[in-house]
Parts: C-alpha cells; structure tokens; sequence
C-alpha cells in the first residue's frame, strides 16, 4: 500500500526493454499480455516474454481479458483468443468505432460509436443504458461499476 508513511511506489525496469511500440495490454491468469508491433505476447513478472501465434493484430482497438481468454476488437470484429492465440469470431456486432473495452460483472463493456454496450461471452451484445460516450477514451471495470474517462470528466457506471 502506497501512502505518505510507507513512502513513494518504486518503479523497477523488468526485462530487457524494447516495447516501444506496445499499444494495448492487460492481464491474465498471471501474465501480461501485450499487443506490441501487431503481435500478441505473454510476458511474465520477470520480464521474460514469448509471442504467442503468428498472427497480425496491428491496429487493434481494445484487448481485454476475461473467463480465462482475452477478447480482442481488431478491424471491426470481436475476436476470443485463448492463451495458445487460437482465436474465434465472438458474435456478429459490428465494432468497427470502438474507443475504449473492459470486462467487469462477468461481461465485456465497449463503447462504439458513442454508447455503451454490455457483451456476454458467448458474443450477445446490447446497448448498456443511455448516454452520450462520444467522448470517452478510457473505461475500467472495479468492484460492481464501470469507470469511464470522458469529456475531462471521471464517470462511475454502477452495473449490479
């Protein structure tokens, strides 16, 4: 716990660098999981890390993990990627505008052309409530709510 008694977080370098190109990451069953350079790689908390399938993800939009897979939105298209980077078509939406993923509540949460959407596992979507999330840029999931970065302004989303 970080706090004025117990002094500053230490920033400690793992591995050997060259992540220079790295746009999404999460975490999954003890691993990072990084998109760098349109490949997927398992990254442990040494720093040690291994491209897992040969497969082309530049340009993905959002990479998240959840119920033991990560979820991917990468030209339009949800994609489940289990930790072999076997991959599948997740549902039929068209996530061609999506900014910003999470999972939290046993769900995935996008927002895509300016709403939010909840997403099962199995690919059954649904706008989530109403709003204007246009200006959205980042959302996470903690504890029962969503939290969302839009407009200069921090939104908490209670989902249960």
């Amino acid at each position: 716990v970080i706090s004025p008694e117990t002094g500053p977080a230490i920033r400690e370098a793992v591995g050997d660098g060259g992540w220079h190109k790295t746009t999404h990451m999460t975490a999954l069953d003890g691993h990072l999981w990084i998109l760098d350079s349109g490949k997927l790689y398992r990254c442990d908390t040494k720093g040690a890390s291994q491209q897992v399938g040969d497969d082309d993800w530049g340009g993905a939009a959002a990479l998240t993990a959840l119920e033991g897979c990560l979820w991917l939105v990468h030209k339009g298209t949800l994609y489940k990627v289990d930790t072999k980077g076997a991959y599948e078509e997740a549902g039929d939406g068209d996530w061609g505008a999506t900014v910003a993923m999470t999972s939290a509540g046993g769900f995935l949460w996008m927002i895509d052309s300016g709403a939010l959407y909840r997403t099962t596992s199995k690919g059954k979507w649904g706008k989530a409530g109403k709003g204007d999330w246009r200006e959205t840029k980042l959302l996470v999931g903690l504890d029962d709510a969503l939290w969302a970065v839009s407009g200069g302004g921090l939104y908490k989303i209670t989902i249960k």
